[in-house]
């Protein structure tokens, strides 16, 4: 189901802004937590954690549900 789910950059300093990318096919849904929900199959946006954070894409689809990681860190 997933082609691409990654953040760029990795590292942040607090205050700064990272773009989250993901593209998924043969998904029914694709969700993206914390704090941004359901999502298409294809898209970015850009985030800006004031902590360390890892965000989880479940992409669920007839044959089960899926759950792929990426994390970004954020420093003072």
């Amino acid at each position: 189901m997933l082609l691409l789910f990654n953040i760029s950059p990795g590292s942040i300093h607090a205050g700064g802004a990272a773009t989250l990318q993901w593209r998924v096919i043969n998904a029914t849904s694709v969700f993206i937590s914390p704090a941004i929900g359901p999502v298409p199959a294809n898209g970015s946006i850009v985030v800006s954690p004031t902590t360390t954070t890892i965000y989880s894409l479940t992409a669920t689809n007839g044959y089960g549900t899926r759950v792929y990681s990426v994390g970004i860190v954020v420093t003072p």
